[in-house]
Order: structure tokens, then C-alpha cells, then sequence
């Protein structure tokens, strides 16, 4: 209310009136959009249990990502003390969090092919470590979340064909 009262150059109170009433009446409008969401879950419902599970893994997730993060700081305080002040490690291993940041951009999200490549160039010991590295996170650690994703959606899944069952059976 107060970005409508400073850009129509307003302030009176017959004003804020008009505004707040206007302001929910888009509210319903916003809610009624929501409803139809109702509508396509009832439409789709594999669609609904999908959402379920995802909630449900939740606390996984957090607990994956957790340990994704516990890796890279543990290779990124590695690298750090080994590269920092060197021409590898320049630009990417000067302090822990530019190399936790590289390692996650370089090593976890992006084509790793010249990210090794570089350290390879500086190193067959770097080389290795990196692989270490990548094996960890990306085949172990990732594929594990997707693991845990798929084994949560499966209970819901069970659980709500169940739900659905007794409801059918009760009528």
C-alpha cells in the first residue's frame, strides 16, 4: 500500500481505502488460481502423489545436501592448503570459500572436462584427488539422493494407492 500511496504522489486516507479494497479483491483472484489446483490434482493424481512425496523426502534431502556441503568444505580446505599462492590454484583455491564455490560451480554443476584438465596439467596427485572428489559427489552423493527421492515417492505412492482402496472398499 504504501509503493501505491508513493507512486500515485497520494496520501489520503480515502485513497488507501479504494486501494486496500482493490488490493483484495486481486487477493480472491490469487486464491481462486490456487482452487485450480484442486481441480488438476483430482484430474492427475499421480501428480498429487508426486507432491507428497517430495514433502516427505524433505528431511532427507536436507540431510543429502547436508553432507554434499560437509564434502566440498572438506576438499575445499584441502585444495586451499595446497594450491593457495600457486598458478593452478590462482583464481579458484585462494581462500576456503571461493574454493568451496569453485569446486561446487566446476566440479558438481558444470562439464568437468577442463576443470580436471587443469589440475591434471599442475599434477597426477591433483588429478587423482579431484577424481576423488567427483566420484564422491557426484556418483555416490547424488545418486544416493535420487535413491532416497525414489524410495519416499514409492511409500507415498503405496500409501495413497492404499487410501484410495479402503476409500473404494468403504463405499
Amino acid at each position: 500500500m504504501v509503493l501505491f500511496d508513493t507512486t500515485t504522489g497520494s496520501g489520503s486516507s480515502g485513497t488507501e481505502a479504494r486501494s486496500s479494497t482493490g488490493l483484495r479483491i486481486l487477493r480472491v483472484f490469487r486464491i481462486a488460481r490456487v482452487a485450480r489446483l484442486g481441480s488438476l490434482f483430482k484430474a492427475m493424481p499421480e501428480l498429487l502423489t508426486m507432491v507428497r512425496g517430495m514433502v516427505a523426502a524433505t528431511r532427507s534431502v536436507f540431510s543429502m545436501f547436508l553432507v554434499l556441503v560437509i564434502i566440498i568444505y572438506m576438499y575445499a580446505v584441502f585444495f586451499t592448503q595446497m594450491l593457495a599462492g600457486t598458478e593452478t590454484g590462482q583464481g579458484c583455491f585462494d581462500n576456503v570459500p571461493q574454493a568451496m564455490n569453485c569446486l561446487l560451480l566446476d566440479g558438481v554443476f558444470a562439464d568437468q572436462a577442463s576443470f580436471v584438465t587443469k589440475l591434471l596439467d599442475a599434477s597426477l596427485g591433483y588429478y587423482v584427488l579431484v577424481l576423488t572428489y567427483l566420484f564422491l559427489v557426484t556418483l555416490t552423493v547424488m545418486n544416493l539422493l535420487i535413491g532416497v527421492v525414489c524410495e519416499v515417492v514409492e511409500t507415498v505412492a503405496r500409501k495413497s494407492k492404499d487410501e484410495i482402496l479402503i476409500q473404494s472398499l468403504v463405499q
